[in-house]
């Protein structure tokens, strides 16, 4: 097939061309929203400062996001910019299986979607790998001496846990192309270094070392009471999230029908895997369940969702995404006010309890904390020290992460005098 003939296949006419720009102008128009009313100042995001502190230090887990950060310099520009092209990804993934394309609309405006798309984080970022590598897959030749895209386009959804983990669940999207979701579990040994929370878990490290959340850091004893543990922490999701799509779009893969016939057989079953794999991630956190961890299985469940859903209900899910960000902003804006946040009005209903979410990317006085950091980088002399209180998440990091990159001859210990609440950095004399 000439490149022609092959975009012309992706992209479809003129007519379908249009629409695609006009969806990727609203998707971008709604996360340069939401991170306008996020503010500036600190990276608001889980890890964001210490994953851009990691671009000068080096030494980071995720390797690829770190890569990735050092093109653009910010991982809120990074997440917004993927997340606007992962709606354009899933726009022609839809077209591809015989879907419509309402399920990139809703994906342009989901909570679930959005949110990711402004933190200083991997999810958006990972989620764009599974979805490029998913489209490789999925637009490559059923059989031939072309087929083997199916499992190149694995290897890139696979290859999305080096920037972060967090959107596996989304590998169900290769499932129309039984192939490429074969070589994805085939390749899973190559990519275990980034997995061993699941398969080797580390009972006492946290999150980091263990994926096994609701079970005490190690598989159940009990499968059935973790099982319904999970089916709790599934239905008990807030409403504004929609996390409930996915229910709604295993049940709409049963029994609807795809718009064009020559789909893969397992394309039904694609709505089916999505809300396993929510389910499989709810019980694997038990009731540390946060609505983020779910959003790649969201994502995955929008094909069949937009299958059935009409276009124009992605304009009433915006509504409960403009609440969270109105809301969480003017949280912003009181807990850290050097961030800036505009003084917007609060859209409700839903009320929405944003302090979990704030305390999740941020903690307050980050940005303050930051500028204390440009202020110690330039007072502190050799053999003087300084001590800082630990905080929750680790979050004492918005200081000392930009405090390393501009001063990389500090160290920091314990305090001698109160270790458990609060940390030392010294500079060395």
């Amino acid at each position: 097939m000439k490149p022609s003939e092959m975009m012309e296949r992706i992209l479809g006419t003129a007519h379908t061309r249009r629409q695609l720009v006009v969806l990727l102008f609203v998707a971008g128009l709604i996360r340069i929203l939401g991170g306008w009313l996020l503010g500036e100042g600190a990276p608001f995001g889980p890890d964001g400062t210490g994953l851009e502190a990691a671009v000068s230090l080096g030494e980071h887990l995720y390797p690829t996001h770190v890569a990735l950060l050092n093109l653009t310099g910010s991982a809120k520009l990074l997440s917004m910019l993927l997340g606007t092209v992962s709606v354009g990804l899933m726009w022609t993934y839809c077209r591809a299986i015989g879907l419509g394309t309402s399920g990139a609309w809703i994906m342009a405006t989901i909570p679930m979607a959005v949110y990711p798309s402004i933190l200083s984080a991997g999810d958006t970022p990972a989620l764009f790998f599974v979805l490029l590598g998913a489209n490789i897959a999925v637009h490559c030749p059923r059989n031939g001496i072309h087929s083997w895209w199916a499992g190149f386009g694995a290897l890139i959804a696979i290859a999305s846990v080096t920037v972060k983990p967090i959107a596996l669940p989304a590998l169900v999207l290769l499932m129309p192309r039984p192939k490429a979701m074969g070589c994805a579990l085939i390749l899973i040994p190559a990519f275990s270094r980034w997995l061993q929370p699941l398969l080797q878990p580390k009972v006492q490290a946290g999150l980091l070392g263990s994926w096994w959340r609701g079970s005490q850091g190690q598989p159940p004893t009990d499968w059935l009471d973790w099982g319904l543990t999970g089916v709790q922490s599934l239905t008990a999701q807030p409403l504004w999230a929609c996390t409930w799509v996915v229910f709604l779009a295993a049940i709409v893969s049963i029994w609807g029908e795809a718009d064009e016939q020559n789909v893969e057989p397992w394309t039904r079953w694609t709505g089916m895997a999505a809300f396993g794999a929510a389910l499989a991630t709810a019980c694997l956190f038990g009731d540390k369940l946060e609505s983020r961890y779910l959003a790649p299985a969201v994502v995955a469940s929008l094909p069949w969702l937009g299958n059935w859903a009409p276009q124009w209900s992605a304009g009433i899910l915006l509504w409960p995404t403009l609440a969270l960000l109105t809301q969480l902003s003017a949280l912003r804006a009181e807990l850290d006010p050097m961030a800036s946040p505009p003084d917007v009005p609060l859209i409700s209903p839903p009320i929405i309890d944003a302090r979990p979410l704030f305390e999740n990317a941020s903690t307050e006085g980050a940005t303050e904390m930051r500028q204390e950091a440009f202020r110690l980088a330039q007072e502190l002399q050799p053999g003087q020290s300084h001590s800082i209180e630990r905080r929750l998440h680790g979050r004492e990091g918005e200081l000392i992460w930009p405090l390393k990159v501009l001063r990389p001859d500090i160290e920091v210990s314990p305090d001698p005098e109160r270790p458990l609440t609060h940390l030392q950095i010294t500079v060395p004399e």
